[in-house]
């Protein structure tokens, strides 16, 4: 798709007959169990007309109601339960009184005699989640503002609407199912859902890639064969090349974009990180020799003796495992993943800075619980090597031999290099981390600091079960 797609095209990153005749073969035994039957669909368009009757009963008639998201496309998988369900208020409106009235309207549709409750979730405009306990459903009713085009977008829920009605037109039914076996299959292999947690394939990402590539087998040939940079255009089903190609990836700084079709200013796949990507460039060429379940499904999970298996990892790989786990506030999954990631990433600067540099680091989280892990191969070190200028260079050498002959085990001469040998700083890799823990101030706002913990032995069965679940996924490429 860059300008190596020639040379790949040599190399046959096809479908031949046969190959082509068992993929879809089981691609059709595995949509018979993941897409929603008719009653399914039933009970779910039901529930959202209901819905959006009541709401209509209590907006003004300048107050458009309609649904989005997978149900809306037709591409949600088989026991989905999240309706979407938005309300478009005119565009004059102050957007801080359309979005006061907007929980007003929401919250008279409740109705608690049929077990019904609420909460205020907060994205762009704060909305509101509606649980009907009785149906085992749940739906988001969301404030937006009717837009005709991108360029009368006020924020980024207003998009939304413009994104049902390209797919509802563009998509047909065999594509909708072929959607379904992405997601699905991107979800087996840990990689649907641009949320920070996973850097992934958004649904919508996953509809406009089955539309630019017209099928999920020319998809899978396709990222067999990508080499980035690539820009794609799903509304032409064309690719950006030279200069404009170079000029898209200074812009969105990616080297994987899709232009939504109803917002040329948008990368859709600005969430999708470079190991994503790597991981469903291999997935396609893995599905492309042998296109069976057990690459389509990926590598199987177990939590049984979760904590047995992280130390047969150890084992295996000479190193040695540093756990810090935590309790974190019942907030955004996504800032919690983003908060662990900052101190992961600062505190494996520091570990390689001073020789333990891990082998592997992992991060894993469950609701109010997390875990940092590194493997690191060196577990102890009995002296740090300082090498100093060149002894030609006087002042140089005279000020570094000022700054670490006091505290040197010994000096040695590497040809014309003054060598100081010195007892290190940090003995182990975990005397450093719990120094690094210590410091209060650089521990972030919603990991409780007087919850954590070094561990080297044996960690609580819940956090292994989380952590070995990372490793799965890190370890299967």
């Amino acid at each position: 798709m860059s300008g190596s797609v020639e040379d790949a095209k040599s190399q046959g990153y096809r479908f031949d007959a046969r190959r082509l005749s068992m993929l879809n073969t089981m691609l059709e035994r595995i949509l018979k169990d993941i897409k929603p039957d008719k009653k399914e669909i039933e009970r779910l368009t039901a529930c959202s007309n209901e819905l959006m009757s009541r709401l209509r009963s209590v907006v003004p008639k300048n107050v458009e109601i309609i649904t989005a998201g997978s149900i809306a496309h037709g591409t949600h998988l088989k026991g989905s339960s999240d309706i979407d369900i938005f309300m478009l208020f005119p565009k004059e409106q102050d957007e801080r009184a359309m979005e006061k009235k907007a929980l007003e309207f929401a919250k008279r549709i409740v109705n608690r005699k049929k077990n019904e409750s609420y909460e205020i979730k907060y994205a762009e405009h704060p909305y509101l989640r509606l649980f009907l306990g009785d149906l085992d459903v749940n739906a988001d009713i969301v404030p937006a503002f009717k837009i005709r085009d991108a360029s009368e977008m006020g924020s980024a829920v207003d998009r939304t609407q413009l994104h049902t009605e390209f797919i509802v037109s563009h998509l047909s039914e065999k594509q909708k199912d072929e959607v379904r076996l992405l997601k699905y299959m991107l979800e087996q292999h840990g990689i649907y859902g641009a949320e920070a947690i996973t850097e992934g394939f958004s649904g919508y990402l996953c509809e406009l890639l089955i539309y630019y590539y017209g099928s999920f087998a020319k998809l899978i040939e396709g990222f067999a064969r990508l080499s980035p940079p690539v820009a794609l255009y799903p509304t032409s089903r064309s690719v950006a090349i030279g200069k404009e190609l170079g000029e898209l990836v200074k812009r969105f700084g990616s080297g994987f974009i899709v232009i939504d079709p109803t917002d040329k200013g948008r990368n859709v796949a600005a969430n999708v990180s470079i190991e994503s990507l790597s991981r469903l460039a291999l997935l396609s060429r893995e599905l492309l020799k042998h296109p069976v379940r057990k690459v389509f499904f990926g590598p199987e999970y177990e939590e049984v003796d979760a904590f047995s298996k992280l130390s047969r990892f150890e084992k295996i790989t000479g190193t040695k495992r540093y756990a810090i786990i935590m309790q974190l506030d019942d907030i955004a999954e996504d800032i919690l993943w983003q908060q662990m990631k900052r101190l992961k990433n600062r505190l494996e600067s520091e570990l390689s800075r001073y020789g333990f540099a891990p082998m592997l680091s992992l991060q894993a989280l469950e609701k109010d619980k997390g875990a940092i892990v590194f493997f690191i191969d060196r577990s102890a070190k009995h002296i740090d090597v300082v090498q100093g200028p060149s002894a030609f260079m006087a002042g140089a050498s005279e000020k570094f031999a000022r700054v670490h002959s006091a505290r040197a085990l010994s000096s040695v001469l590497k040809a014309d290099k003054l060598v100081y040998l010195e007892k290190p700083k940090y003995a182990t890799p975990e005397i450093l981390i719990k120094v690094l823990l210590n410091r209060k101030q650089d521990i972030p706002t919603h990991i409780r600091k007087g919850s954590i913990k070094v561990l080297t032995g044996r960690m609580p069965n819940l956090y292994a079960q989380i952590v070995y679940q990372r490793l799965v996924f890190a370890t299967s490429i």
